[in-house]
């Protein structure tokens, strides 16, 4: 008998999740331009949520004043929307990291 590998990101570990849907989601992203990476983030999370409602957006800048983190809630009804929203963030350059 031999043990099969778990691979990251198979169809059986992506539905698996420790959250509850649906679920009011605090999105952290950071970025340099802050009006560009909420007006990035905002038509990202609408594309795969369609109508959704943003119901608070927090700004930080860094120390250095170099990068902004912006926090954004809204609901989300399940994890492949989740997953969408943070894929498409992490391939936009407007985008340094999220959370």
């Amino acid at each position: 008998m031999t043990n099969k590998p778990t691979i990251l990101g198979s169809d059986a570990q992506a539905d698996q999740t420790l959250m509850e849907f649906p679920l009011v989601f605090p999105l952290k992203v950071f970025g340099h331009d802050r009006d560009e990476l909420e007006q990035v983030t905002i038509e990202i999370i609408c594309e795969h949520i369609p109508g959704a409602e943003i119901t608070e957006i927090k700004a930080r800048p860094s120390k250095t004043g170099k990068y902004t983190a912006l926090t954004l809630t809204f609901l989300v009804e399940h994890k492949q929307q989740l997953d969408r929203i943070y894929l498409a963030l992490s391939e936009h350059n407007a985008v340094v990291m999220t959370l």
